[in-house]
């Protein structure tokens, strides 16, 4: 079969994962395909027209292609929680089936449903769901506040609380939502710990799962961790268990390009799948002595090169990443033991038309492409030079001692440099972080943890159970190694850091010219085409994207929290950044960053911090260290308290200013002016200083005849307040709702007065606080205004055109391009 059909078979295969919906009925889609096949063996037994055959051919393949995948996709989809017993109480009885992760209030970790059934009043209001349900047996991810001590394999009988699997959704960004359908997660909730909690049974001795296995790892490690500066990476390297590096190391492996090799993925699986190769061609030599030889035998190197890799794969709880890489070795070894000759290429596409039947989320997945693209780059890197290798074989053996390792050293940095250029422009397409000293990094990196800290730190978790003191003296062996190579990585980047920042922004059309520019720079020199590529990546790093010739303002999908990013063609800045939930997770660096950045904004104009509840400046510290910012500014009231919120470090590079009435910021043509809180002490009300969400800094941003409201958490009392004083504008343009639609703002009189012509909630799903509240929608309804929840729409973009006039019918005959992220970035999974 041709590799050309193969790849029609397989890009339909794995972009079904981008469709909003099913292209065509079951019904149309098999008239179609079997019209096709008709067609096709019509034309094959007449021997007529072998180029439409050809062409029928690879319509076959790319209509099976997209209907296995949308097939795939929407197996997984169904069998998501219903959404009638989303919040519903609901008996479970489950297994633990995962490394439990401890947290300071709660322990997260993957429940195996054993039964599940409704509680007798769930049972009365969903009779037919609740039958449904006795049959559901899909993972859940569970948060247990005040958990007791959990292990895998454990069973329980608990109260909890589910709801369907769900993310924010913005134009850019990480998508949980089909994150955890990737990983089977088909449930998300909690334990309600009022309720009754019976342990069922305790984890058996003789329970033999990779689960359990890597619990007695955990447990092993949990022992010797005191005695260990580098336990955290060593458990990555082990298991797989990633939760206990914290977030300082991160940003070391980040900074430095070596991410990578914290990831049990092609590197390391690779690296044991050779081991067990050479195990096995030991035992084929011993064999082989004993005279004994049958095509079993012969296939033992790779057999143990499987086996091998699969074990290692199972330690680190097959992740998806992992599954990706023992894939590829399972399809280079079955290559091998058949003794047929597969190219370089073929494997790749049959690996990844594999991996995208096991994962149909797999395009989704920078580590896909990363991990396909590195292999992808070194064949086309190397294929000119095998020749020449082959042919130098005798003469290579005449090197010796030193001439040996500069020669592996050199070898070793050409791979770095061919990976991190092949890479370079494939990070930029999909928005990943570039490491300008990786391949410095890695030179040194890849070779020690590869070759040394893995093996030390796998034969010590062998050691553990039959010699202890052998496995940690693998350990503290391993754990000085990591000193010197963390060493070495904060060495070189520190270098990076004395460097200038180079800010690289494309648009997408320059990003995939670059993309195709590398390609034929990586091409065999015999094809010279790199000439071509050279010129197209001149061309297109000379096109640099540029600040917006519009007015544009996005409020984000935050969840229960706020952020609003307003671009212009004079300015752009920030108006908070939503909440952080801990040292690893924050709205900032996960949310609001990956968006400005895919926009092609290198600085911020400024930040503004409305008030400092967490929902709304808890992510702007965490974006600060990641975005630089010409100015931050926050409400005057509270001020310590934002500061303290924001954190001094992120602030160094960002003078800190106020906000109250009375300043105005001219920006060209963008203006931003305070309305509240009051600029003298003696004109701030009582009931200011007793609220924090009264404190908040109130906006009115205005470019040409555009008028943006932002009024942060303000309520009644403010309202009437800037009511009364006359300070509130009329004839708004875009009102960002007060404090998420609750029902202690946005009074009749507010609304009347604003005459807002768009109106946004910036709320989370299904929230706790019922926002927005029904009342308030229901006013803001009544006044004509058009309304958008972030919670069910998703990010909401408004572009403005100017306006001719100043009254409603004006602002409304100026066009408006309103888009939501939920219908822009729509896919099968989404409501």
């Amino acid at each position: 079969m041709p590799n050309s059909l193969l790849l029609c078979f397989l890009i339909p295969l794995g972009a079904a994962v981008w469709l909003p919906s099913a292209p065509c009925s079951l019904s149309t889609a098999v008239i179609v395909f079997s019209s096709l096949v008709g067609l096709y063996l019509f034309l094959h037994f007449l021997r007529y027209l072998q180029s439409v055959r050809i062409v029928i051919a690879m319509a076959l393949a790319a209509m099976l292609g997209v209907s296995m995948g949308v097939a795939r996709i929407s197996h997984v989809v169904n069998a998501q929680l219903p959404v009638e017993l989303e919040l519903q109480d609901l008996n479970l009885h489950f297994e633990v089936a995962s490394l439990p992760q401890v947290g300071a209030l709660s322990t997260r970790f993957i429940a195996k449903p054993v039964s599940i059934t409704c509680t007798e009043a769930v049972s009365l209001a969903q009779p037919l769901k609740c039958k449904v349900l006795t049959r559901w047996r899909e993972s859940i991810r569970l948060s247990w506040y005040g958990a007791p001590s959990l292990e895998v394999g454990q069973q329980w009988q608990v109260t909890v609380r589910l709801r369907k699997p769900r993310g924010l959704v913005n134009t850019d960004g990480f998508d949980y939502h089909a994150w955890l359908l990737q990983q089977g997660i088909m449930a998300t909730g909690y334990v309600r710990t009022k309720d009754k909690v019976v342990n069922v049974s305790q984890l058996e001795s003789g329970f033999a799962t990779f689960e359990a296995r890597r619990q007695r790892l955990d447990n092993a490690f949990t022992k010797v961790e005191n005695k260990l500066r580098h336990h955290d990476l060593m458990r990555a390297l082990a298991y797989g268990d990633k939760s206990h590096i914290n977030t300082a190391r991160w940003a070391l492996l980040n900074k430095s390009g070596t991410v990578h090799l914290m990831a049990i993925s092609g590197l390391h699986i690779g690296l044991i799948a050779t081991l067990g190769w050479w195990f096995g061609f030991g035992l084929l030599k011993a064999s082989a002595r004993l005279h004994r030889s049958s095509y079993f035998v012969l296939a033992l190197p790779f057999i143990f090169s499987i086996l091998f890799s699969f074990f290692y794969a199972g330690l680190a709880g097959f992740a998806v990443p992992t599954m990706r890489a023992l894939i590829m070795v399972v399809a280079v070894n079955f290559a091998l033991i058949t003794g047929k000759y597969f190219s370089g290429v073929r494997i790749l596409i049959i690996a990844a038309i594999v991996v995208v039947l096991v994962d149909p989320f797999a395009f989704l997945s920078a580590g896909f492409w990363l991990s396909f693209g590195a292999v992808a780059c070194l064949f086309f890197s190397f294929t000119a030079k095998s020749a020449a290798f082959a042919t130098n074989v005798e003469t290579t053996k005449a090197f010796a001692g030193v001439n040996k390792i500069l020669r592996g050293a050199k070898a070793l940095m050409l791979m770095q440099w061919q990976l991190f250029f092949g890479l370079f422009v494939l990070l930029i397409v999909l928005g990943q972080q570039i490491s300008w000293v990786s391949p410095f990094a890695n030179v040194v990196a890849v070779p020690v943890v590869s070759i040394l800290v893995v093996p030390l730190v796998l034969l010590a978790s062998v050691l553990f159970s039959i010699w202890e003191w052998g496995a940690h003296g693998c350990l503290q062996v391993a754990d000085t190694l990591l000193s010197a190579v963390l060493w070495w990585l904060s060495w070189v980047v520190d270098i990076q850091n004395t460097l200038p920042v180079f800010n690289l922004s494309l648009s997408t059309p320059a990003k995939w010219l670059a993309f195709f520019a590398t390609v034929l720079i990586l091409l065999p020199r015999a094809l010279a085409c790199r000439a071509l590529g050279v010129a197209i990546a001149v061309c297109v790093f000379f096109d640099q994207s540029s600040k917006p010739d519009k007015f544009v303002v996005t409020v984000l999908d935050v969840g229960q929290g706020l952020s609003v990013l307003v671009e212009s063609p004079s300015a752009n800045f920030l108006y908070d950044a939503g909440a952080a939930f801990s040292d690893d997770f924050d709205m900032g660096s996960r949310v609001v960053y990956p968006v400005i950045k895919s926009k092609g904004i290198p600085q911020l104009d400024a930040v503004f911090v409305s008030h400092s509840d967490n929902d709304h400046a808890g992510g702007v510290g965490p974006l600060l260290n990641l975005m630089p910012a010409s100015k931050v500014i926050a409400s005057a009231l509270g001020l310590e308290k934002t500061t303290h919120l924001i954190n001094q470090t992120a602030l160094l590079n960002a003078p800190l200013s106020t906000c109250a009435a009375g300043e105005q910021w001219q920006l060209g043509e963008l203006s931003v002016m305070p309305i509240w809180p009051p600029s003298k002490p003696a004109l701030i009300p009582s009931f200011v200083k007793q609220d924090i969400n009264n404190q908040s800094c109130v906006l009115l941003v205005t470019f040409q005849n555009r008028k943006i409201l932002l009024p942060g958490d303000i309520d009644k009392t403010v309202e009437r307040h800037l009511i009364e004083s006359g300070l509130l504008p009329t004839n708004v343009d875009l009102l960002v709702a007060a404090h998420h639609g609750s029902k202690t703002s946005s009074s009749k009189d507010f609304i009347d007065t604003v005459n807002a012509s768009y109106v946004v909630y910036s709320a989370g799903y299904k929230n706790r606080y019922h926002h927005p509240s029904a009342v308030v929608a229901k006013r803001f309804d009544k006044a004509g205004a058009i309304t958008f929840n972030t919670a069910l729409d998703g990010a909401v973009e408004f572009v403005f055109q100017p306006v001719n006039g100043r009254s409603k019918l004006d602002r409304e005959a100026a066009r408006v391009q309103v888009s939501t992220a939920r219908t822009v970035e729509d896919r099968l999974w989404y409501d």
